[in-house]
Formats: C-alpha cells, structure tokens, sequence
C-alpha cells in the first residue's frame, strides 16, 4: 500500500502509519484456517445424501434446522 500512495499521490508513506490505519478501522490480517480433503468415501457419501434429500419439496425443508458447527 506504500508503494500504491508513492505512485499515486505522490507522497511517500511509513508502513506502520498504513497498519495504523487498517488497524483502527477494524482491519485484522488473519491467515484463513486450512480445510481438511474431502475424501473420496466421504465425496460419496455427500453425493448419495444430496441425491436421496435434494429433490424435496419446499414444504420438507419447513420443518427442518440446519446448523453449521464450523
């Protein structure tokens, strides 16, 4: 980002001034969490689940929660 407001405007600018900045306006550099492989039982075993439940009328998935445990 010091490099683009060099370029741009014409200005130079302290890199812990940009992290400042970020950081006040509530942006956090985080690395995302690595996901596990979907192997290949389990690829077939969502595959069979979406085939037996995904054709269901709208009034089925009405009574049903999901919930994401992630």
């Amino acid at each position: 980002m010091t490099l683009q407001c060099k370029s741009r405007f014409g200005k130079s600018v302290n890199p812990e001034t940009v992290r400042n900045v970020l950081r006040k306006r509530k942006y956090h550099g985080r690395v995302p969490q690595r996901k596990p492989y979907i192997s290949k039982t389990n690829r077939q075993a969502r595959l069979a689940f979406a085939k037996m439940y995904g054709r269901q009328p709208t009034e089925y998935w009405e009574n049903i929660i999901c919930v994401d445990e992630s």
